[in-house]
Order: C-alpha cells, then structure tokens, then sequence
C-alpha cells in the first residue's frame, strides 16, 4: 500500500495484523492479514513510534509541536502521560521507544532540524521506570531508532550523526553503562546537520 502521511512505528497485533503511525496524519493505520487498510486510531497527537507494554496499552512518543510527550493512548479510556518535560523543560521531539518486560520505557528525543537554545533540551536517550520519573540516561549527538536485547541486558542506539550503532549495558535502576561502539555504519555518509 502507499499514500500514507510519514510512515513510522510499524507492529503487529494478535491477530496478524500490522499497525503503524501516520505521523503527519495523527493517525495509526491498520493493515489487516487479508491487506486490507483502516484507521485503527484518530488524533494520535503526531504518535511517531509505538510499542505495546505487558499489560496490553499502546504507548507512543508524540510529536506535535508544543505537545511532544510520551504516553498511553490505547485503549480508550487507559490515555496518560508518561512523560512531557525533563527538569521542566519539554522534550524537542521524541523520536523511537522500546519498552521492557517490566513496563519501563526508553526512548530517544532529538531536535529534527529544529536548533537547540540555551534553555532547550539536548539530544539524549531517557528512561521511564513503571511508576517513576523520567531519568536521562545517555547523551547522544542525534539518537534515533532505540532497541533492546532479547535479554533486556543491552540497549541499542542509532546515531544518526555518527559511524557506529551504540551499545549500552542496562543496570538495574534503568540507567546505562559502558557506552560503546557495537557495529559501524558501511557506505553511509553521516552528516550532524
């Protein structure tokens, strides 16, 4: 299928579906197994990434202007904010997430061809414990895409200003060590503007 607005976050569902965002539509798209398209979801205040925790919510960063943040908004009725600001000041624009077994969630927040000021967050990876407050975690030039492991031990970055995906160990409280260079991007040229 094609003719969708800024295809992003793309999962599946139980029963095979696939689903993912329209950010510059504010909507969530379902395609079903028979190739079938619908909106799944309207006004999802620019959602770009998704991810389902354990208890069945879907949660997304959210991308409008002057409303980035990241939250539950599925199913009807579950809607919350995880996360809006860091020490007051909002996040430039939430980009990907990653959510562990135990609910807590990663995501990646990087200016898109917006400049930072001097009263403006910096590019960074945070973490949200289930029931807790947003953490910073690791400062990257321009994180994008975030990953875990399958044993949640290791968090993957995509530095999109940079030659190398970055690996992080995850220690118990959600923070992040032992920053390294885990694989090394061939035939791309990275450019940090």
């Amino acid at each position: 299928s094609d003719g969708f607005q800024g295809t992003e976050g793309p999962i599946t569902l139980g029963d095979g579906s696939l689903i993912f965002t329209e950010t510059n539509a504010s909507r969530i798209t379902k395609i079903d197994k028979d190739n079938n398209a619908s909106t799944f979801l309207e006004n999802t205040n620019g959602s770009n990434a998704l991810a389902f925790d354990s208890k069945g919510r879907l949660i997304s960063v959210q991308t409008v202007a002057g409303n980035t943040k990241v939250g539950v908004i599925y199913p009807k009725g579950s809607e919350a904010v995880l996360a809006d600001n860091f020490e007051g000041k909002p996040f430039p624009r939430p980009n990907d997430l990653v959510v562990t077994k135990a609910g807590g969630v990663y995501f990646s927040d990087m200016p898109q061809g917006n400049p930072t000021t001097a009263d403006s967050l910096t590019p960074a990876v945070y973490y949200i414990p289930p029931g807790g407050r947003v953490m910073r975690v690791a400062d990257v030039d321009r994180p994008n895409g975030v990953q875990l492991s399958r044993d949640e031990k290791t968090l993957y970055v995509n530095n999109v200003a940079g030659e190398y995906l970055l690996a992080f160990d995850l220690q118990t409280d959600g923070r992040l060590t032992n920053r390294r260079n885990f694989a090394k991007y061939e035939g791309v040229t990275r450019n940090p503007q």
